[in-house]
């Protein structure tokens, strides 16, 4: 960061005063600064910068950066942060921004007044205008002749710079105006810096400014002045020199004059003698002729971007190791890290770096090495004719091994031996020769091999890390070094380039963040576009074939670059990566062994310890990487996917080999998904979902093909498992899919079987199948059709599973008792069945029944019943170990407490059901929990605990994310959650306004209402939060918006409701739900009518009379039935309200239902 002021690298200021000014610019930022730009746009959160998601967002917050506290008009925003490409409707479009800008921001700090908007903060709070004004006080101070202030203040204002300012926001004027004040407040700052930097007698943290300064000014003559002083006081007086003597012939030819006389002057001082004197940091001055020689370094043609990390990890190894090996696949990048490292090492040592991708006989290692250092046998020769001692040596120096000895036991060395996997035997019994024969010598190699010796210390050099979607980061191609490198790269070919980051970050993901695939496709970007590349790359060996025409052959194609590795395998290798290429998201061994198969066993005719062995050669040479995860998987072995492409094609190749690796892969990924099913029946949800988690990619991958294929042994298991996992992680939208697609299949092959003339679901007999797996698969199927009341899809799959038990009867028995539970069609056979099942001898069965008649009892508003049922099912998931049980259970006592208005009970049962639910992964329902238990907090009167608990599972969330389906934000759910929880917390503390502002918050943030869609279907959770939201506005006295809340339930949750009441039998009806929306809509029917009689009166204590007999739900405290009962009482008399609820409480279900089903059907003038 300080070096964006500085200029220079780390040799800038004295390490002393670097720790000082990062202590005290931190402590400057955490006290002030709210918003920064100078860098990632960000905002302050919790202590720490949060960088702000989507580019539009960060245009709009920079935008109102540039001037804080200044008001900018509505359109004069859209100009800026749309420019020329306007949305349908600008000002909504806006308005999203801006709310999705306030959640971010602390309260109040996005201000809205008659002239626009503003961030309500003084200059401190952010960082480019307290930079600005830093950078007076350092000038001030300079000129005062402090050069110590000015210095700190300096160090200070560096701090603040975290990057390139600008690099995140798309091209348009809000970029260009920011970079533009970056650049005016860096020139000030070099100024500045310079200045007190000479005047504090730190002329060596000067030298590096001013030398670019005199780069970019030519033709300056009073910075090449500073520049020659500086050089002379740091005993560079040669340099110093020249230097003049260069200004001097470029002012003559440019300009036709003479040097200054102030440059005369200096010029003139040190050839005297009168300027100059010790290095700042002692000892002799390190001129040209002192400085220690370096041979076989290159000029780096361009920046080295995203190795910092990589470049100091390996000097640390070079300081307590003498044999370093930079190891990894090749295009990784380890020549230029290995280069670079030489570079920095020369003012210290002297450095070697040879290079040996031409060497292929590993007699001529040692000769290459004598001969890049200048001791090959042409100058022994000459050696020989000279020097005496030469001569005595000579009979010991004809090996270059005792050449390369005497050369380098003497002084300190740094050799680099790059490429020295074609010859790793050689390069390895040299190295370790040299090092012991060589106290002072260093070896750093480059290969893909490890050299294998005791003195070795590999460093694996990783691709280039892609930003994804951190947890939390709307925008997933957040600057990045691989997306930094191909920005770069891509502006070199092409300035005028469009670079979109999300293509941008997709195409470096695609790559796998290898810099030298990165290079070449940003080659491209010559004659085509980010998109085009994107769409080009299922053939990237075609696509990437023409590189820099100075690289190595080996580098000039991404598929000579794999080929190169490839040829250093031995045949068992060879087999071994083409077998696991079909693995796309990675592998443990028993899934190796499975599909490498046993066929090439070793000498004691162990396959196992074969497919070992060639597991482990591929991982030395880089063709596979390694990492340990947390069990039940272990170790897990993963194939980059340009590597995989590779092996893949290799596959292709080879006659039958292909078909046997896919037979061995299904078969493998059917296995391991029938396993796991049997264990989520059993109770060990939590292992699987584990288990899954890791093989998720694999199996999607199984899933597609098998469909594809028509292996129904292996698709249905696998669905089993994949459904499972998906309706536990919450993601019901992809289980629908897919099961429809499963479906699909089903269907195609009954039409087969009847062409055929078979029996109906004659597939079904396939004994490759388990048979309990059949019945999982029909049952997640058949709940998915329950929930979406599709009464044609019940009626097909319940005669499926009808056929089914003719056929093949189900084993176990908690698959029997859900088969059975599918089969019925009559609440009172249902209920039955209930009572058997929690009087079983099997726990599992017992265990189901309390679970499913708890949900029903609760649907049907029978409280007390419900809550006993629940409790017995949490009692028998945790003596079962079934956690997920567990937790769903603690979840629904949570839900019941909070029912009854037990706000502290339900606390205490939100709790567990967040940790249970986080230990098996359901991070999203997990995080949405705590939103419950903030919320209950404040019911239970303690506003201030919710709060924290909301903030808290807020900031948990943008750092886990979670994938959403239909194009709302991934985290759109528990942001909703959290943002009514402080909703009701801000009432509790009588904050009506922002009460209000953080539910329309949640509301729009769960449904999107700012756009044309507000009347969309909503799901429950969503439609009980907009109906706590009306009952708040409604308190609060804003009818306007309570009716427009309402008219959202009446278009997008009501129609679902009155279905399902008065549909068919199969329907799952909530009755809770049903009557807290009829609550809400009610309560804003009545606040909205302008001049109600005692008519309405009359209908208001009904209807709530109406939502107290069904039990309406009662989870935010805005939604308490007694606040409104007592306005019921003043409008309509304590009589009416008796009455009412005497009425309300002779209804039974049926009558209840009817009458609820004509409440919320009805027509509501006053709604709008």
């Amino acid at each position: 960061m300080r070096d964006a002021v500085a200029g220079a690298g780390p040799h800038t200021i004295g390490a002393d005063v670097v720790d000082d000014g990062i202590a005290q610019a931190e402590a400057a930022w955490a006290a002030d600064a709210v918003v920064a730009v100078l860098g990632p746009v960000s905002v302050l959160r919790d202590g720490g910068l949060v960088p702000v998601p989507g580019r539009r967002p960060r245009t709009l917050l920079a935008a109102l950066a540039l001037d804080p506290g200044r008001f900018t008009s509505a359109s004069s925003l859209i100009d800026e942060v749309w420019g020329d490409a306007l949305p349908r409707d600008p000002m909504n479009a806006l308005h999203t921004q801006l709310s999705r800008l306030r959640a971010l921001l602390p309260d109040d700090v996005l201000e809205q007044g008659p002239a626009g908007y503003r961030l309500a903060l003084a200059r401190s709070g952010v960082d480019l205008s307290a930079a600005e004004d830093r950078i007076v006080g350092a000038e001030a101070a300079a000129l005062r002749g402090e050069a110590a202030p000015a210095l700190v203040l300096l160090d200070r204002i560096g701090g603040l710079m975290r990057g390139v300012p600008g690099d995140d926001l798309p091209d348009g004027p809000v970029r260009d105006a920011l970079r533009a004040s970056a650049s005016r407040l860096r020139k000030r700052a070099e100024v500045v810096y310079i200045d007190g930097a000479i005047a504090a007698g730190r002329h060596a943290d000067a030298l590096p400014l001013l030398r670019e300064h005199c780069e970019s000014r030519p033709l300056d003559e009073p910075a090449h002045a500073k520049l020659m002083r500086v050089l002379a006081e740091t005993g560079r007086g040669n340099e110093a020199v020249a230097l003049y003597a260069k200004l001097r012939s470029r002012l003559a030819d440019g300009l036709g004059t003479d040097p200054s006389e102030e440059l005369s002057a200096v010029h003139l001082a040190i050839l005297r003698g009168e300027l100059g004197g010790v290095p700042d940091g002692g000892g002799d001055a390190p001129t040209e002729s002192a400085a220690p020689w370096s041979i076989g370094l290159r000029a780096e043609p361009n920046a080295l971007i995203g190795r910092d990390a990589d470049l100091a990890a390996v000097h640390a190894l070079l300081g307590s190791s003498r044999v370093v090996t930079i190891v990894g696949p090749g295009g990784t990048g380890k020549t230029r890290l290995a280069n670079r490292v030489g570079t920095t090492r020369t003012e210290h040592s002297r450095v070697a770096l040879v290079e040996l991708v031409g060497v292929r006989s590993d007699e001529d290692v040692a000769a290459a090495v004598a001969g890049t250092l200048g001791l090959g046998d042409a100058d022994l020769a000459d050696r020989l004719l000279t020097d005496p001692v030469a001569r005595r040596q000579s009979r010991a120096a004809t090996d270059p091994r005792d050449r390369l000895r005497q050369s380098l036991t003497s002084t300190p060395t740094l050799l680099i031996l790059d490429n020295c996997e074609q010859v790793v035997g050689a390069c390895a019994e040299l190295v370790a020769d040299l090092t012991a024969s060589c106290p002072h010598l260093t070896v750093l190699a480059t290969s893909r091999i490890p050299l294998m010796i005791s003195a070795e210390w590999t460093y694996p050099l990783a691709p280039l890390p892609v930003a994804q979607g951190d947890p939390g980061r709307r925008d997933p191609a957040a600057a990045s070094p691989a997306t930094e490198l191909f920005a770069a790269r891509a502006r070199a070919v092409r300035p005028s380039v469009r670079l979109d980051d999300a293509a941008v970050a997709r195409l470096c993901t695609a790559l796998d963040g290898l810099p030298l695939a990165i290079e070449l496709a940003a080659a491209r970007v010559r004659t085509m576009s980010v998109e085009q590349i994107n769409e080009r790359l299922s053939d990237r060996f075609a696509l990437l074939n023409g590189g820099d025409r100075a690289a190595p052959r080996r580098h000039r194609t991404l598929h000579a670059v794999i080929d190169w590795s490839w040829n250093l395998l031995g045949r068992r290798e060879q087999d071994a990566m083409r077998r696991l290429c079909f693995f796309p998201g990675g592998f443990g061994i028993d899934a190796a062994r499975h599909v490498i198969g046993h066929g090439d066993e070793g000498a004691d005719g162990d396959g196992a310890v074969s497919v070992d062995d060639a597991i482990t050669a591929l991982v030395e040479q880089s063709m596979l990487e390694v990492a340990e995860t947390d069990e039940p998987s272990g170790l897990r072995y993963h194939m980059l996917e340009t590597v995989r492409e590779f092996g893949l094609r290799r596959l292709e190749s080879e006659p039958g080999e292909h078909d046997e690796v896919e037979s061995r892969f299904c078969e493998w990924a059917a296995e391991l998904s029938t396993r796991a099913t049997m264990q989520i029946i059993h109770g060990g949800t939590a292992e699987s979902m584990l288990e899954i988690e890791v093989e998720h990619e694999n199996l999607v991958f199984v899933l597609r093909a098998g469909l594809e294929a028509g292996r129904t042994p292996v698709v249905l298991p696998v669905f089993a498992v994949l459904a499972a996992y998906w309706s536990i992680r919450g993601s019901h939208p992809e289980a629908a899919l897919w099961g429809g697609r499963v479906q699909e299949h089903w269907s195609e092959l009954e039409a087969r079987d009847r062409r055929l003339g078979r029996e109906r679901m004659a597939w079904a007999r396939d004994e490759a199948i388990d048979t309990d797996v059949l019945y999982v698969v029909l049952l997640i199927v058949f709940g998915y059709q329950l929930v979406l009341n599709d009464r044609r899809a019940i009626a097909r799959t319940r005669g499926r599973i009808r056929t089914l038990l003719r056929m093949r009867p189900p084993i176990g028995a908690e698959v029997g008792f859900l088969v059975r539970m599918a089969t019925v069609t009559k609440p009172v056979q249902l209920g039955r069945m209930f009572a058997r099942g929690v009087r079983s001898a099997d726990p599992g069965v017992r265990a189901i029944a309390h679970s499913f008649r708890a949900n029903t009892h609760e649907n049907s508003g029978h409280w007390a019943e419900a809550r006993r049922d629940a409790v017995l099912a949490l009692d028998l998931a945790r003596q079962r170990g079934d956690r997920w049980s567990e937790g769903m259970s603690a979840q629904m006592l949570g839900q019941l407490s909070g029912q009854a208005g037990r706000h502290s009970e339900a606390v205490d049962y939100y709790r567990l059901a967040a940790r249970v639910l986080w230990e098996v992964h359901a991070y999203e329902e997990s995080i949405q929990i705590r939103g419950f238990i903030a919320a209950a907090l404040v019911g239970a009167g303690n506003p201030e605990a919710g709060r924290r608990e909301a903030l808290a599972a807020r900031g948990i969330g943008e750092v886990v994310g979670a994938s959403a389906p239909g194009g709302r934000h991934p985290d759109s759910q528990y942001r909703a959650s959290i943002a009514a929880a402080l909703a009701e917390a801000a009432l509790a503390e009588g904050d009506v306004d922002r009460g209000m502002r953080r539910y329309w918050e949640a509301v729009t943030d769960g449904i999107g209402v700012h756009g044309t869609d507000q009347s969309a279907a909503v799901d429950p959770h969503m439609g009980l939060l907009i109906a706590a939201a009306t009952c708040a506005h409604a308190e609060g006295g804003d009818a306007s918006r309570a009716c427009e809340l309402a008219r959202i339930l009446a278009r997008g949750v009501v129609p679902r409701l009155t279905a399902g009441l008065a549909g068919s039998r199969e329907s799952v009806v909530d009755l809770p739900v049903t009557a807290a929306i009829l609550l809400a809509m009610t309560v804003a029917e009545f606040v909205g009518h302008s001049a109600g009689g005692d008519a309405e009166a009359a209908l208001f204590a009904w209807e709530l009379a109406l939502a107290s007999r069904a039990h309406a739900r009662q989870d935010y405290p805005s939604m308490r039935l007694g606040r409104w009962t007592d306005v019921a009482r003043i409008a309509a008399g304590d009589a009416e309200v008796e009455a009412a609820r005497r009425r309300a409480a002779r209804l039974v279900r049926p009558a209840l239902v009817r009458e609820l089903v004509a409440a919320l059907g009805r027509d509501r003038p006053a709604l709008g």
